[in-house]
C-alpha cells in the first residue's frame, strides 16, 4: 500500500456526498501517522474532515490494510 497525496485525491468525493459518509483511513499530518476517519456530508454546502485533525495539515492518506486472517497471518 502506498501513501496518496491529498492533492491527488481524497478517500471519498465529498462534492458528491448526498448523505453523511465515513471511511476509516490512515493519515500523515505534521510528521505523524494517525488512524482515523474521513468524514463528509452535503449540508448546507459539501464539507469534509479528517477526524479532529486540521485538514490543511494532512498531506497524505491511505486505506487501512486488510486485517489478518484467523490464523494471524
Amino acid at each position: 500500500m502506498e501513501w496518496i497525496s491529498v492533492e491527488d485525491g481524497l478517500p471519498l468525493d465529498y462534492t458528491k456526498c448526498t448523505k453523511f459518509e465515513c471511511v476509516e483511513i490512515i493519515v500523515f499530518s505534521g510528521g505523524n501517522v494517525f488512524s482515523g476517519e474521513f468524514k463528509c456530508g452535503p449540508a448546507p454546502t459539501p464539507w469534509y474532515e479528517f477526524d479532529d485533525l486540521h485538514r490543511a495539515y494532512v498531506t497524505h492518506w491511505m486505506p487501512l490494510p486488510e486485517p489478518p486472517n484467523q490464523q494471524g497471518e
